[in-house]
């Protein structure tokens, strides 16, 4: 199954297409004011080497990040897949972040503003399988550090695990329609 993969909340922006678990290509971008432009350019240069027939399904990245990034990737993956008609599997952001190879728990936070913390949980099993808790919002003067736990920061892109969990979730059929393609915000 192919899938193109499509993230842009964070400081970075991934696009990518894989086959099953497999990325075949990708390109980083960065998340600035310049976006807008090079996001479309990139796309048309990684839709040049893959037909738009042979994609299976749309991977979307729907945050949590900046407004205007959530919200610019649910935007391309709605058009995509209304337009090629195509199902949508969606992916928390912060995991195209996890360190290559990271097996075990991790973390994600980031400041939510307003005295409080965006926050998300998981865990990498051996096999690459990702669990994931759903993201949530909690206040900064009781929170504690997990203990024992990688901290993810947006730093640098890993396209594999985003290829891994988005194959898994289309395989056991998790998916949703552009009508159902919402991104998360910090608020």
């Amino acid at each position: 199954m192919t899938a193109l993969i499509l993230e842009t909340s964070q400081t970075e922006a991934l696009l990518g297409i894989s086959q099953g678990r497999v990325v075949l290509c990708f390109t980083a971008l960065v998340a600035d004011k310049s976006l807008s432009k090079e996001l479309h350019r990139s796309l048309e240069r990684l839709l040049g080497q893959t037909k738009l027939a042979a994609i299976d399904y749309l991977a979307i990245g729907i945050g949590p990040g900046s407004y205007v990034g959530s919200r610019t990737a649910v935007t391309i993956g709605k058009t995509l897949s209304f337009a090629l008609e195509k199902p949508v599997v969606t992916f928390p952001s912060p995991i195209a972040f996890l360190p290559e190879d990271y097996t075990g728990p991790f973390t994600f936070l980031a400041d939510a503003k307003m005295g409080q913390l965006a926050l998300f949980d998981g865990q990498i099993e051996e096999s690459g399988r990702a669990a994931i808790s759903p993201f949530r919002l909690v206040d900064k003067k009781s929170f504690s550090p997990p203990l024992k736990r990688l901290l993810v920061q947006a730093e640098k892109l890993n396209p594999k695990i985003v290829a891994e969990y988005v194959y898994e979730k289309f395989e056991r059929g998790e998916v949703c329609s552009a009508d159902e393609l919402t991104p998360l915000y910090y608020r």
